[in-house]
């Protein structure tokens, strides 16, 4: 009987398919609004909601999908033409008539990639800044100041402030706080001052004796020729160069809320929140600049903690709590409550802005989880329009960790920790595991599951002896071995279905263990090994109070190489592990003066070069970074700088995927496979006609279909054709072959017609991954292949059968 069988051949990506990528993210955090009446736009930090009033219907853009040049919305910009500009991460758009463009001379003769928040100063004339650069858009053209040819720390520009014709550019000194203005999880502010004119820098700001600032966050208004700051300790004056602290809104036992910005309405008034900590009690309070009184607000009302007000463009100001909304005017306050203007009482809400003469806030949190309206949606309210987000069932805008299990469910992690939190995707929505830290190690398995480190165990206990999965709904925690012994698991590896991991555990009062373990996932064995049936070895540590510094051969990475070698790095080693003579080699040395041994980023093995690959990273000089690299058959070191690897971006991360190869990716994009010698070369990605994305990819991932993941700034995108290697476009009928059974579990029988004359059979995998090679034979034996899709190649063809 004839059969038909695909033939399938191995092609060149770039030129055969065209991937499709599909996108999983969440539309909840949006943080900027502007409107053209037909439609109203919401930008996020990861993409662009456009809202229609007319269909009420909306769609997610990006830079994928749109003109967009970056996917963090910094602003929206009404413009004098009723266009709109936009400030992203990638540069500037506009948009007009509802279409979004970067082809407008303002955009096109932009002088940087990265455009934050857009300022209009008295003149008309348009400002914003990058990390370093502050550019001024002024009778069609821009100029530029860049900052770092006064100040030569780190440092990350914050914000612009304009007091008559100068430019006051606001920065964190990040040699003080790693807060910057891009995804910090914490706001530690460590603010300084350069002080912009025509002519370029006139002055800084930099110590405490040159301007009063104290740690945290600061607001500033401009009255004449006067500046008022705002700071943690009260309100000062900057007058002929020189300030000089005030006593308004000091009146005991009220003070300025430190929480609360500094505002000024129209009639010349500066306006904070005051508490009485003690008394627990907040509201508004208004200082007249020309009378010098101070006028304390809704002193009376039921609510005495009413911490939160804005002033709108149009002059409206607005002192709210979570259940009412007081509105001011020359007449007084008007209560409303927020049921009255859309706004469940079960939910939190941002702070409200004016769009097109319209007032909206958002639902930022429902503690009650309220059915009734969602997280991210927008209100109006002026007449009670909501705006819903696009909702994916997907709780993650950002990804910058994953694993992916057969099933396509996951494990993640966002770049925001309190709301993107690691959870695992189960049948009834997304769990949070009970993790000891934030930092996890996540690997898929080719049996099917992802993998994963912190686990706490049940109880108080900080010990983490668990690889973690999960089935449905239920966490199945895999006994790594030594649980007595409280261990705690450093790293693992995988490969084929085993899981092998490095641990410690303390056996004495300043002294550690170092163990291995090796699980088979398919028959449930374990093996472990330590200082009493092996050469694994210990060390000591020194204590100071809580912490612990270990000494000497820490280990630190587990790989497995092709002839399942298992290799332990170590703080002074790299050994090669035989459970009775492990064969150590030394590390590199990169300060001879002091015997400093190299401490690597992460080290992994590439299965085509037969190399351990991993990234050092000098922090005394952060551009000095080299990729060491360990040859196992020359059994020698090596490296090469990272700038000569081959990255056309800003390197993120490697490490080694399901196929056991080392891929890296970087922050335009781009992915890379590992080449060997330190080198990586780009992988076409085939985006819109593009080989890379345009936005930074955080992390990676192949699942156990080979299916490639990557985590984004604009959530988790997937392709599942990209990374097959094959094509499946060919359809003949044959009966030259056949192979039986078919899925196959321990052997597969190979029947050829008499005319067939071969000499040897080679398996594949999906990827293209040669695994099995050998002479020709009508039984061979794929016991130990993982469950998967395999190619048997004979002769000039290629036959798929499938091993359960």
């Amino acid at each position: 009987m004839k059969t038909f069988i695909k033939i399938l051949f191995f092609v060149i990506l770039t030129n055969l398919v065209k991937p499709q990528w599909e996108l999983r993210y969440n539309a909840d955090f949006v943080r900027q609004f502007a409107s053209d009446w037909n439609k109203m736009y919401l930008g996020r930090n990861n993409g662009m909601t456009v809202y229609d009033f007319d269909t009420k219907e909306s769609v997610n853009l990006t830079s994928l999908n749109s003109e967009l040049p970056g996917n963090y919305i910094n602003t929206f910009l009404p413009m004098p033409d009723n266009t709109i500009l936009i400030s992203t991460n990638g540069g500037l758009a506009v948009i007009e008539n509802g279409v979004i463009t970067k082809d407008k001379p303002i955009c096109t003769s932009y002088p940087d990639n990265d455009a934050r928040d857009l300022y209009k100063d008295s003149s008309g004339n348009i400002w914003t800044f990058s990390s370093h650069k502050v550019h001024k858009y002024s009778s069609g053209s821009w100029n530029s100041y860049n900052i770092s040819d006064s100040i030569t720390y780190r440092f990350d520009l914050a914000s612009l402030f304009f007091h008559k014709d100068q430019c006051w550019a606001v920065f964190n000194d990040n040699t003080k706080t790693e807060t910057v203005y891009y995804f910090s999880n914490v706001s530690d502010e460590y603010l300084k001052i350069a002080i912009i004119a025509d002519s370029g820098i006139v002055r800084t700001f930099q110590t405490k004796e040159e301007f009063p600032y104290r740690q945290g966050s600061v607001s500033f208004i401009s009255v004449g020729d006067d500046v008022f700051l705002k700071n943690g300790d009260g309100i000062y004056q900057y007058r002929n160069k020189i300030w000089s602290k005030t006593n308004i809104f000091l009146n005991a036992p009220f003070e300025p809320f430190w929480l609360s910005d500094l505002l000024l309405d129209n009639n010349n008034n500066l306006w904070t929140i005051v508490r009485d900590e003690l008394a627990n009690t907040a509201h508004p309070a208004s200082y007249n600049l020309n009378t010098g009184i101070t006028t304390h607000h809704l002193t009376t009302e039921d609510e005495k903690y009413i911490a939160s007000m804005i002033i709108l463009n149009d002059g409206t100001n607005i002192a709210f709590t979570r259940f009412n909304l007081y509105f001011y005017n020359d007449t007084g306050w008007t209560r409303k409550k927020s049921t009255d203007l859309g706004i469940p009482d079960s939910v939190y809400f941002t702070y409200p802005v004016l769009v097109n003469s319209k007032i909206y806030t958002v639902v930022s949190y429902s503690p009650k989880k309220d059915t009734n309206i969602i997280v991210g949606t927008t209100i109006c309210l002026d007449d009670g329009t909501q705006i819903p987000p696009i909702t994916k069932g997907f709780p993650y805008s950002t990804i910058t960790q994953l694993g992916i299990k057969k099933d396509g469910k996951g494990m993640f992690k966002g770049r925001y920790s309190y709301n993107e939190p690691y959870q695992y995707e189960t049948e009834s929505g997304f769990a949070e595991p009970d993790m000891v830290s934030n930092v996890s190690i996540i690997k898929p398995c080719q049996d099917g599951y992802v993998y994963f480190t912190s686990q706490r165990v049940t109880g108080p206990s900080g010990t983490t002896p668990y690889l973690t999965t999960w089935d449905g709904d239920e966490l199945i925690k895999r006994d790594m071995g030594f649980i007595d012994k409280k261990p705690e698991i450093i790293d693992f590896d995988v490969i084929d279905n085993y899981l092998v991991s490095i641990g410690r555990y303390e056996y004495s009062t300043d002294s550690m263990n170092s163990y291995l373990s090796i699980y088979n996932t398919s028959t449930g064995e374990l093996k472990n090994y330590d200082k009493s049936n092996s050469c694994m070895p210990d060390y000591y540590y020194l204590r100071d109070g809580y912490f612990r510094y270990g000494m000497d051969t820490i280990p630190s990475y587990v790989n497995v190489d092709n002839d399942m070698n298992v290799w332990i790095f170590t703080w002074e080693s790299l050994i090669k592990f035989n459970p009775s003579d492990s064969k150590i080699y030394d590390i590199p040395i990169y300060d001879s003066t002091k015997n400093y041994h190299i401490s690597l980023k992460s080290l992994n093995f590439d299965s085509k070069s037969n190399e351990l690959v991993g990234l050092y990273v000098d922090f005394r000089n952060i551009n000095h970074s080299l990729f060491y690299y360990f040859d196992i058959s020359t059994e020698k070191w090596d490296s090469i700088p990272k700038t000569d690897a081959g990255f056309v971006g800003k390197y993120i991360t490697h490490k080694k995927l399901l196929d056991n190869n080392v891929w890296a990716c970087d922050d335009l994009g781009y992915m890379y496979r590992y080449a060997g010698k330190g080198h990586f070369t780009p992988y076409n990605l085939q985006v819109n006609g593009r080989p890379n994305l345009g936005f930074r990819i955080n992390d990676f991932s192949i699942d156990a279909n080979n299916y490639l993941h990557l985590g984004t700034d604009i959530g988790l995108l997937t392709n599942k054709t990209i990374l097959t290697g094959v094509e499946e476009n060919t359809i003949i009928e044959t009966d030259r072959i056949s192979i039986s059974p078919n899925p196959a579990h321990d052997f597969i029988q190979l029947h050829f017609n008499n005319d067939v004359k071969l000499s040897d059979v080679e398996i594949y995998t999906i990827l293209g991954i040669k695994i099995i090679e050998t002479d020709y034979k009508d039984r061979i034996d794929v016991s130990r292949l993982c469950a998967g899709v395999y190619f048997l190649k004979a002769g000039d063809r290629m036959y798929k059968f499938v091993k359960m």
